[in-house]
């Protein structure tokens, strides 16, 4: 996919493949390709999210009796493409400051930045001063200096290295509906109270979707 598009207030589209040829003409093929792995992991990332998410509205639809017949069964399933969902998004971060670490030749230009030290925070960070004049900062702050975002990592981290957040089914209300609620938790002194998680899910992806877009149009412009 070499367009990658969102529709928020406005339909906005990031020609990757603009970046990746600027890249070609001023670093050559091998920086080409890794900005190409990049930036195609970012797509596919969200495309990966979509696609739980599609698995969730499916399973969303059943019959609330039905449901409950094989409750167990179906709330892993839901739960599995929560994480999945989850996992996705918190990537999404990382590589994106991966394409910017290859687009901008960081792992060529002094001073060096090492590829086992790159994350969104250092390469923010490091962007030389004719780059941190363009928009790209201000992009970056917005998509990693949020609560829901905030919320997001402690949600994964906590899960991956403590114990699973999970979250809880939530029966009643509007015509004997049910929702998935993520537990009051904390992680490293960060308080998170209770979460309805679809809901969370859904706003965080469009959130950091229109950013992603934003993010590479400024950098397409800016190197």
């Amino acid at each position: 996919m070499a367009k990658l598009t969102v529709r928020a207030s406005q339909v906005m589209t990031w020609d990757r493949m603009e970046l990746i040829e600027k890249v070609k003409n001023n670093h050559g093929d091998e920086q080409c390709e890794l900005l190409e792995l990049c930036s195609l992991s970012i797509v596919k990332r969200l495309c990966f999210a979509r696609y739980h998410f599609s698995e969730i509205k499916k399973l969303k639809n059943i019959d609330i009796a039905e449901f409950m017949n094989d409750k167990w069964n179906n709330r892993m399933r839901i739960e599995a493409h929560i994480f999945a969902i989850m996992q996705c998004m918190h990537g999404i971060a990382d590589t994106l400051a991966h394409v910017i670490y290859y687009a901008t030749a960081m792992n060529i230009k002094d001073p060096i930045i090492y590829p086992k030290v790159v994350t969104i925070l250092s390469v923010k960070k490091k962007l030389n001063p004719e780059i941190k004049k363009s928009n790209l900062v201000n992009l970056i702050t917005e998509l990693i200096c949020n609560d829901d975002f905030k919320f997001l990592n402690d949600y994964v981290n906590h899960s991956k290295h403590h114990y699973l957040v999970g979250s809880s089914l939530i029966v009643g209300g509007i015509e004997d509906s049910y929702h998935f609620e993520s537990p009051k938790f904390s992680h490293h002194d960060n308080i998170h109270d209770k979460k309805s998680i679809l809901e969370f899910i859904e706003l965080e992806y469009s959130r950091q979707s229109e950013l992603i877009i934003k993010t590479g149009i400024e950098l397409n412009s800016s190197v």
